[in-house]
């Protein structure tokens, strides 16, 4: 046992398979680094596999079928990468399988980034047409098998690669907690992050939602709410009283790929290579150290001028 004073859950949340079955066996999640290690060894696998002499044309299609679930912007962002990666890396080493890629993105709902104003997902839905990606909407998955993802109306769509990108879930930590949940199994804070129904036990980011408020699970949000939270405990240790939380909403920027990006901002609504750049700027200047920010750069302009590396480790 370990005695607190303050005690702070700030445990994020995990990728919610909604108890689906095949999806922790088959299905690739997109949380962790070994995540994108897996990813990336997987689809040289694919590659590797269908080059094999003697295979038939639907098992090469079936390998080089990549099938991503869920059109939020995780989703639509790792299907727009995916496709960059594709054309621009792997096709040098395996030319003559580009004829037989395919990338779907599934999603249940009629449109895909619903987060976003309409007409920006409406462009990015157009904009996948163009770089033939397969956008399937309103398509809920059944079932996640070795080599299959199988719809609700029981169609079957043969892939080498699934990624599953559909949402959040609580952690077993969070599940186990006693305390007040909403219906996704977040735990219930007030306007200063307390939780309902304990004494000094507070609770930030994924893992938590403010009562008659939702905000969304990005990383603005949890920045926001850590700072937040760091001056009220200052304030509290004084005896010092603190204005609720107030969230300020700076608007939400995706890559859709070949270097275009949308931008659903308070004043502007952007899309295209312009807004790539500003997606591009504004992500370095949240990087938190300068070092960080030379790698970056430094890693983007080995990209342009060498390419993506596709060598397995």
């Amino acid at each position: 046992e370990l005695n607190y004073d303050y005690l702070v859950v700030a445990v994020g949340a995990i990728s919610n398979t909604f108890g689906i079955p095949g999806v922790d066996e088959h299905a690739f999640l997109l949380k962790e680094l070994s995540d994108a290690r897996g990813i990336r060894q997987r689809i040289c696998e694919c590659f590797e596999r269908a080059y094999k002499p003697g295979r038939t044309e639907e098992e090469i299609r079936g390998l080089l079928h990549f099938v991503v679930v869920g059109g939020g912007p995780t989703g639509v962002e790792f299907a727009a990468e995916l496709h960059d990666f594709l054309m621009q890396d792997v096709r040098r080493w395996f030319p003559d399988m580009q004829q037989h890629v395919q990338i779907t993105l599934l999603e249940a709902k009629g449109q895909i980034l619903t987060q976003f104003d309409a007409k920006l997902g409406q462009y990015a839905q157009r904009h996948f047409g163009r770089m033939h990606i397969n956008v399937r909407t309103e398509s809920m998955v059944k079932e996640v098998r070795e080599d299959r993802v199988v719809l609700n109306t029981g169609e079957e769509i043969l892939c080498g690669l699934v990624v599953w990108s559909t949402g959040l879930g609580p952690t077993r930590l969070v599940a186990s907690l006693p305390f007040a949940k909403d219906v996704t199994n977040r735990l219930v804070v007030d306007d200063h992050f307390l939780v309902s129904g304990a004494r000094n036990v507070y609770a930030i980011g994924d893992c938590a939602v403010v009562e008659g408020q939702d905000h969304p699970p990005t990383a603005q949000v949890a920045q926001q709410e850590g700072a937040y939270l760091a001056k009220i405990l200052n304030k509290r240790v004084k005896q010092k009283a603190a204005e609720p939380f107030q969230y300020k909403h700076m608007g939400m920027l995706a890559y859709i790929g070949e270097r275009r990006a949308l931008a659903d901002l308070k004043n502007v609504k952007g899309k295209g290579f312009a807004t790539w750049l500003f997606w591009r700027s504004a992500y370095v200047t949240k990087l938190m150290s300068f070092k960080s920010k030379m790698l970056v750069l430094q890693d983007w302009l080995r990209t342009f001028l060498f390419g993506r590396d596709i060598s397995h480790f």
